[in-house]
């Protein structure tokens, strides 16, 4: 069995750490890769959000209007006066 020199150690050590050096990198560069993937996902997601949000409460604004004027109705009766007009808001 031949003998290791310091020199074969040090040549060694230095493989070593050029490789685990590689290695942080390439491992910070992928979780950087990863965050902004996730990062743009959710600011896609939360500019198209709105809008679906929107085109749903439009789709059923007549049947809140509806709602809205039975309940002024009912509470208007209930105080015993005249129930305000549509589309009219009282204080």
């Amino acid at each position: 069995m031949s003998e290791i020199t310091e020199a074969d150690l040090s040549e060694l050590k230095k493989k070593v750490d050029d490789q685990s050096r590689f290695t942080r990198s390439l491992i910070l560069i992928c979780t950087l890769t990863i965050w902004a993937v996730q990062v743009y996902t959710l600011t896609e997601i939360f500019n198209s959000l709105p809008s679906a949000i929107l085109l749903h409460d439009m789709a059923n604004l007549e049947k809140i209007v509806y709602e809205w004027n039975v309940i002024e109705s009912n509470a208007a009766k209930a105080k015993g006066s005249e129930p305000p007009a549509s589309g009219a808001q009282s204080k």
